[in-house]
């Protein structure tokens, strides 16, 4: 990945097994120690002082970006999404304060919006307020967001156990 911390890195893999090519030995193999942590429901639960004023959902999804007067833009992943904004893992975001255009596709769903980068993360992501979406594509956004909330309410009579 140029321009990152990992960009004049190379990994090798030796693809005879029986051969070492590493010129050192290896320490003989031994169970794993590695204790698999609790796992939330939602990667991000609320928190007791957060500023949002809508919930993020993490999902998966491609985002198109373009600039905002049809310039040439790229694809890059989308990480989570709310009523509000998103937000988008690209190995060059773009930096605060730029307008852009986005076509956000999540399996069945697109959703097309003007927005403004908020947050820049060098070489990681961007995050993205919506300032335009058109009756249509809001309408699927509020659908889209409906169906993540119920995804994550458990069933009435559900009863934690821990």
């Amino acid at each position: 990945m140029s321009g990152t911390s990992w960009g004049n890195e190379v990994g090798l893999q030796c693809l005879q097994p029986e051969k070492n090519i590493w010129q050192t030995d290896l320490p003989e193999p031994a169970p794993d120690r590695y204790e698999v942590p609790e796992v939330n429901a939602r990667k991000y639960a609320s928190r007791h002082r957060d500023r949002r004023s809508h919930t993020r959902f993490p999902i998966s999804g491609v985002v198109f970006v373009g600039g905002a007067r049809g310039s040439a833009g790229f694809a890059a992943k989308l990480g989570d999404i709310s009523l509000t904004g998103c937000y988008v893992e690209a190995d060059n975001p773009l930096q605060t304060g730029r307008t852009l255009t986005l076509l956000i596709k999540i399996g069945n769903h697109e959703i097309r919006a003007a927005g403004v980068v908020r947050v820049f993360y060098e070489g990681v992501a961007m995050g993205i307020e919506f300032t335009h979406l058109n009756p249509a594509d809001q309408r699927t956004l509020n659908e889209l967001i409906s169906q993540l909330k119920a995804a994550e309410t458990p069933p009435p009579g559900y009863v934690s156990c821990c």
